[in-house]
């Protein structure tokens, strides 16, 4: 532990730091340690080997698409290896969109660890309730057809829309919400519909949307003992001191 330690700070002293300037004019940098950014992504070791094409980007990193406060959590990760604390003092609402937004914007940056992550707080605020028909809707349009986010959410809206899985497949409770939540969506019906006829033939599938463990389907990486997400869900257990429905008390 000390050796590893004692490395750490060397490589903190020779380190280089980068400036990512984050939203459209923005002269106030984020100082990142350049052997942080590469161990985050591909993404990253890319960007800096690019760099300098440009007299005037050496060491900087422009990013002015993208929003701050979400941003912001993206650094926070590669500064320090997990996301902020999410309490429950936090508005559900504004925290599952937040955790989307974070989870999208980590996919486009390759940042596989953090969307596990993130991905683990989502579904256990989803445990026990869905979410409500706005959030669908955010999803939606924030994640692209075929992502992790999208099936996740197509799930929600099957369960949201059919009394019972998956005997209930034939009756739909409410069809206006869910044509708002995907309306204008390309590709959103046809996910829906995809999802539905998973549900029906997937005994896993309706395991999970009856709030039983099911979490592997939406992780990059492996959920075993040990690995990078289990860690973070002990985390998470131990926050709130009680255990929860995603996985199986070990």
């Amino acid at each position: 532990m000390a050796e590893a330690a004692a490395a750490l700070g060397r490589q903190l002293k020779s380190d280089r730091l980068v400036k990512l300037f984050v939203g459209k004019d923005n002269d106030e940098p984020y100082l990142i340690p350049q052997s942080r950014l590469k161990e985050a992504s591909e993404y990253f070791v890319s960007a800096i080997k690019h760099e300098g094409w440009g007299r005037d980007n050496v060491g900087k990193l422009h990013f002015p698409d993208e929003e701050k406060d979400v941003f912001e959590i993206l650094i926070y990760f590669i500064v320090n290896g997990s996301p902020p604390a999410f309490t429950d003092q936090d508005e559900q609402l504004v925290m599952q969109k937040l955790l989307i937004s974070c989870w999208v914007t980590a996919d486009q940056y390759l940042i596989r660890d953090l969307q596990d992550q993130l991905m683990i707080k989502l579904l256990e605020t989803l445990e026990g309730a869905t979410p409500v028909w706005e959030v669908v809707r955010w999803a939606f349009m924030k994640g692209s057809e075929g992502s992790k986010i999208w099936r996740l959410f197509a799930e929600e809206a099957v369960y949201k829309t059919y009394e019972r899985l998956p005997v209930g497949l034939s009756k739909p409770r409410i069809v206006e919400s869910l044509e708002q939540a995907i309306s204008g969506i390309p590709g959103g019906l046809f996910e829906f519909l995809e999802t539905r006829e998973r549900i029906e033939q997937d005994t896993d599938c309706s395991c999970r949307l009856r709030k039983q463990s099911r979490v592997e389907p939406f992780l990059f990486g492996s959920f075993q003992r040990g690995s990078k997400a289990r860690m973070y869900l002990n985390v998470l257990r131990a926050a709130r001191g009680a255990s929860d429905g995603l996985v199986d008390d070990e």
